[in-house]
């Protein structure tokens, strides 16, 4: 069986244990689905929505690492040395120009 079909008949398994109706014998009902998929008559249902959720939980962890990185990434500028030094002569020349005005 191919791996996609495996994960689909997985889906399919929690798709139909989370459902209103679980099948009664999961191992038989399981057994009969891999038949299926291996016969090629294999058509998911409610492993659709599982596989959703999946996904969008994976998106969502994916995009929570890159902002994790990213922040990294500033608190690394901050601390720079030569980044500190840079903004304390931005702010006083900043300052030295506020000064000069009033």
């Amino acid at each position: 069986m191919l791996d996609g079909v495996r994960q689909e008949v997985l889906d399919e398994l929690a798709g139909k244990m989370a459902g209103q109706a679980p099948p009664k014998q999961p191992m038989s009902w399981l057994f009969r689905v891999i038949e299926l998929a291996a016969a090629g008559q294999f058509v998911p249902d409610a492993g659709r929505a599982v596989a959703k959720e999946r996904e969008r939980r994976s998106r969502e962890e994916a995009e929570r690492q890159l902002r994790a990185v990213e922040v990294g990434r500033q608190a690394a500028r901050v601390a720079d040395p030569e980044e500190l030094a840079r903004r304390r002569a931005v702010s006083a020349a900043a300052a030295a120009a506020l000064a000069y005005r009033t």
